[in-house]
C-alpha cells in the first residue's frame, strides 16, 4: 500500500506480556501504519520501536486504528500512538503487577505451567537402540511438540523474573549451563533432568509471593550490566590476562572494572570507597572473584566479597594456581562450580572457561566466533602455564 516508504521493525508487547516482532512497519507523526491485521493489537498495548543511533523509543497504543478495507485499500491498523517514557523493563513490570478486566498476568501464567508439570511429564517416550548400535537407552521428551511449547514459556516467565529480580536461584536454572538447556536430546535420559526441573518449579511456586510482590516493587530502571573483577592486588600477574581474555571476546573499560589494570581502574582524582559504592549502586554486576591465600588476606577484596553478597550480585568464582577447592570459605558457595586456572585436566579448563564465555556473551550481548575464541583461549591458558612455571 506504501510501497516506496521507509519499512521499520518493531517489538510489539501485549498486556499479557507477550512479544511480538513486526517486520512491516511505517512510522508517521504519532501514527504508525501496519499491514497485517493477522496481529492482535489492542489499545495499551505497547510499541518498541529502535533507531538507527541505537537508541530506543517506547509508544502505548491509544487507538488500533483498524481498517476492514474498501475501494481497493486492504485492510489495515492505523495505530495512534503516544510516546512514553517507560523501558521495557518498566513495562514488563507493569504487566506483571496490574491486571486488567480478566486478563491473565505472568504470575498466574507461570503457575498455570507448574500445574501442567504432570500433563507434559505424560509426553517422555523410551529409546532401545537396535542391536550392535553403541547408543544407551533412555527416556526422552525433547522432541515433543507439547513439551517444546511448555519449555519456551517456561524460559520466557523464568527470564522475566530473573530480569526483575536478578534472583540467583532463577539464573541457576536458566543461564546457559543450566537445567532449562538439558533437553536437546544429546542426553541419554532426559527424564533426570525433568525431575530436576519439575522440582526446582515446585519451589518457585511455594515461593511465588517472592518474584511477584506487588507491594515491593524496587528499583525498576534498568542498569547497565558490568563485570568487576575482585581480586587481591599481589595476585596482579594472572588477573591481568584474564581481563584480557575478557577484552579480547568484547568487554571494555564501560563494560569491565578491574582496579589494577590500567584502562580498567579507578580514574585520577576519585575516592577509592565512592568510586565502589557507585559501581554497586549503579551497574547490575557480575562479579569474577579470583580467589587466593592473598585474596583472603586482604580487606579491600574481604569488603567487595562481603558487597556483592549483600547486594545478591551474580558471580563466577576463578581459583587462581596453588589454591584450592577446600580453601574457599566467606560469601562464596563451595558448592557452586568453579573454574580452576591450574587444572592438570587441560580439557576440563578449556569447557569450563567456555562456559564462563557463553554466559558472559549471554549478559553482555557479544559474538564470539568460536575459531577466534579458541586461539584467545589457548593463548590465555599458555600464558598461565608459564606464569606457573615461573613460580611466585
Amino acid at each position: 500500500m506504501l510501497s516506496g516508504a521507509p519499512r521499520e521493525k518493531v517489538k510489539l508487547i501485549k498486556q499479557d506480556g507477550t512479544l511480538i516482532e513486526i517486520s512491516e512497519v511505517f512510522f508517521g507523526n504519532g501514527t504508525a501504519l501496519i499491514e497485517d491485521v493477522t496481529i492482535q493489537i489492542e489499545e495499551e498495548d505497547y510499541i518498541i520501536r529502535s533507531l538507527p543511533n541505537g537508541l530506543q523509543e517506547n509508544y502505548i497504543v491509544t487507538d488500533n486504528g483498524y481498517f476492514g478495507g474498501s475501494g481497493g485499500i486492504p485492510p489495515h491498523y492505523q495505530l495512534k500512538l503516544k510516546k512514553t517514557k517507560e523501558t521495557p523493563t518498566n513495562i514488563r513490570q507493569n504487566i506483571v503487577n496490574v491486571k486488567k478486566d480478566g486478563i491473565v498476568t505472568m504470575r498466574e501464567k507461570l503457575l498455570k505451567l507448574i500445574n501442567e508439570i504432570p500433563k507434559i511429564e505424560l509426553k517422555f517416550w523410551h529409546f532401545d537402540p537396535p542391536k550392535g548400535m553403541i547408543v544407551p537407552s533412555g527416556d526422552y521428551i525433547y522432541d515433543n511438540y507439547e513439551f517444546v511449547q511448555w519449555l519456551e514459556e517456561v524460559k520466557f516467565l523464568l527470564q522475566d523474573v530473573y530480569d526483575r529480580t536478578h534472583d540467583q536461584y532463577v539464573w541457576g536454572l536458566i543461564n546457559p549451563t543450566g537445567i532449562i538447556h538439558k533437553f536437546d536430546g544429546k542426553h541419554y535420559d532426559e527424564r533426570e533432568h525433568f525431575q530436576k526441573l519439575k522440582s526446582s518449579l515446585n519451589v518457585i511456586a511455594q515461593n511465588i509471593d517472592k518474584y511477584y510482590n506487588d507491594n515491593n516493587k524496587g528499583d525498576l530502571t534498568m542498569k547497565k550490566p558490568m563485570l568487576f573483577i575482585s581480586h587481591a592486588s599481589k595476585d596482579l600477574k594472572y588477573v591481568q590476562p584474564l581481563v584480557e581474555l575478557f577484552a579480547d571476546i568484547g568487554l571494555n573499560n564501560e563494560t569491565m572494572f578491574c582496579s589494577s589494570v590500567p584502562g580498567y581502574h579507578i580514574p585520577l582524582d576519585n575516592d577509592l570507597y565512592d568510586y565502589l559504592k557507585g559501581l554497586f549502586d549503579n551497574y547490575d554486576l557480575h562479579v569474577v572473584f579470583a580467589l587466593s591465600k592473598n585474596y583472603y588476606k586482604s580487606p579491600a577484596a574481604l569488603n567487595e566479597m562481603g558487597a556483592s553478597w549483600m547486594l545478591k550480585n551474580r558471580y563466577s568464582s576463578i581459583l587462581l594456581p596453588r589454591f584450592n577447592f577446600s580453601k574457599i570459605k566467606g560469601a562464596v558457595n563451595p558448592y557452586q562450580i568453579s573454574l580452576k586456572l591450574d587444572n592438570k585436566n587441560v580439557d576440563e579448563l578449556k569447557v569450563r572457561l567456555g562456559e564462563l564465555k557463553d554466559i558472559l556473551a549471554e549478559e553482555f550481548n557479544l559474538s564470539v566466533p568460536p575459531i577466534r575464541w579458541e586461539k584467545k583461549r589457548d593463548a590465555f591458558i599458555s600464558t598461565i602455564n608459564e606464569l606457573i612455571a615461573e613460580g611466585d
